[in-house]
């Protein structure tokens, strides 16, 4: 999922979550996501998992595409 610093920031407490409720956010295109950070302007640099957890790839991504 993909959410706004800004949104998670500012966002009000809510005492009975669900999918309508809470702060905005996307599903991204990239499978397995095991941590994600800002690598620069452009890009953020992604591990992912394989679903078997055994294989880790470590790759930028441009923040355009996710």
């Amino acid at each position: 999922m993909k959410i706004s610093g800004k949104d998670l920031f500012n966002a009000k407490a809510i005492k009975s979550p669900s999918r309508d409720r809470g702060v905005k956010r996307e599903s991204v295109k990239i499978g397995g996501i095991a941590h994600l950070t800002d690598y620069n302007d452009e890009q953020v640099l992604v591990m992912t998992r394989s679903q078997d957890r055994k294989v880790f790839n470590l790759k930028t991504v441009a923040k355009k595409d996710i």
